[in-house]
């Protein structure tokens, strides 16, 4: 895979060509040369051991491109009723296309008009995305938008905060980075959504870094939608202060190749999240869910529910990884992930692990995979619904499960609209489906 190393190296020079302080030319050659050490991942990596990045390595992608012309009405159905908006064209923060304001209590920019300045990107996150990982590093090398965005201590805001990206340049790399901190005794919604035109072959490579104070609340719903010719890598990193809850959804049923990464570290004492997710596909679609918790003082508590519904030729992956760090004594940990196959075609591979280095905790794990029962779809059928129709209600049903559990009702609803279209994509609505 040197090659495409070469032709990454290639677009950052060009890059760096723009006006960029030099510190940040420093930060993004120093990021690069870390790339080229650790090197293309490939499937001999354990964490990549079902996801096979040929499709995306065949491919040669630019990093700066003269968006064309689109309607603005395409992203209207994308949009969150009332919600701060802050929306991404090709990576780039379009302020003329977003619904912003200024609120009480929140501070927000784009972390183009940040990187302007003379600290450098550690410096305003308190902390920085691990560097083993080859696509967070090869993020930081293309790094030149997303958003910075703090929520003030004790600062209960109620309106969802909706970080918008949607691509429309063919064969374009966008490398968005935000930087989140909820202070403390705060809480907040989030929602952020990758979508994108549908012959557009991008690849978004996103790092998102949430870091939850002491006492706060922090709700994340990430909506991967992007068409199928499209590529989506995505890597959440989470920080835990005491007593804090963190509510995650991701929601993917778009793109020809989808990776989500997601780690939480629990690094309070009392601190919760809860990870839920529902992966959708069709087609030859592959779509790779890989979760990390990590335990590492007493008294924490996570769940996980990941549900995958697959139908066509299409892959699914799940690996969720739980770790009880030694001295995380009364760690209450749940892991669950269930599958549905439409198709005899369609594959999954789930592999649910639990590292425990404690003696004093409650920790379960498990995995299914299944098709839609023959009692439940005779039943409705004997009701005059058509079998196709039938199997749509079943599966919506299997999906709602996830989304229920969603506690605000403008985000909830918008996830159902968005859900039937998703379904409608890979060919599972039937006029019958809610």
């Amino acid at each position: 895979m040197t090659a495409n190393v070469e032709r990454f190296e290639k677009e950052l020079e060009r890059l760096n060509r723009v006006e960029t302080p030099d510190w940040l030319k420093s930060y993004r050659l120093k990021a690069m040369a870390r790339f080229r050490e650790l090197g293309w991942p490939d499937k001999r990596q354990e964490n990549w051991k079902y996801t096979s990045l040929k499709p995306l390595s065949e491919k040669t992608f630019v990093v700066e491109a003269v968006a064309p012309a689109f309607s603005q009405a395409t992203l209207e159905p994308l949009r969150i009723a009332g919600a701060l908006e802050l929306v991404f064209i090709d990576g780039k923060f379009r302020e003329d296309l977003s619904r912003v304001r200024q609120e009480k209590g929140i501070e927000w920019k784009s972390l183009r008009e940040t990187l302007r300045g003379k600290s450098a990107l550690t410096d305003l996150t308190g902390r920085k995305a691990e560097e083993n990982n080859a696509f967070t590093v090869l993020n930081s090398a293309f790094v030149s938008d997303g958003v910075w965005l703090r929520i003030a201590d004790n600062m209960r805001f109620e309106t969802p905060i909706h970080f918008l990206h949607y691509s429309v340049s063919g064969s374009l790399a966008s490398h968005p980075r935000s930087l989140v901190r909820v202070g403390k005794g705060a809480s907040a919604s989030l929602v952020e959504t990758f979508a994108g035109r549908g012959d557009c072959d991008a690849l978004t490579n996103s790092v998102t870094e949430l870091d939850l104070d002491a006492n706060s609340e922090l709700h994340h719903v990430q909506i991967q939608e992007s068409a199928h010719p499209a590529f989506q890598l995505s890597r959440t990193l989470v920080a835990q202060g005491r007593d804090s809850r963190f509510d995650s959804l991701v929601v993917q049923f778009g793109g020809q190749l989808t990776r989500n990464e997601l780690e939480v570290r629990l690094e309070g004492e009392n601190a919760q999240c809860r990870l839920d997710g529902l992966f959708v596909a069709g087609g030859d679609a592959h779509v790779d869910n890989y979760t990390t918790v990590d335990h590492l003082v007493p008294h924490g508590s996570s769940s996980q529910l990941y549900k995958g519904i697959l139908g066509g030729s299409s892959t699914g992956v799940f690996n969720g990884r739980v770790v009880v760090e030694k001295n995380a004594q009364k760690t209450d940990a749940r892991q669950t992930n269930k599958n549905l196959l439409l198709t005899d075609e369609a594959t999954i591979n789930t592999k649910p692990q639990l590292e425990i280095l404690a003696d004093d905790v409650k920790c379960t794990h498990g995995a299914t995979i299944g098709q839609i029962e023959e009692e439940p779809l005779f039943y409705l059928r004997s009701r005059g619904i058509g079998e196709s129709d039938a199997r749509s209600l079943l599966t919506f049903a299997f999906a709602s499960e996830v989304l229920s559990r969603v506690g605000q009702a403008p985000i909830r609803e918008h996830l159902e609209r968005r859900l039937r279209l998703g379904f409608s994509r890979v060919g599972l609505a039937g006029k019958e489906m809610p």
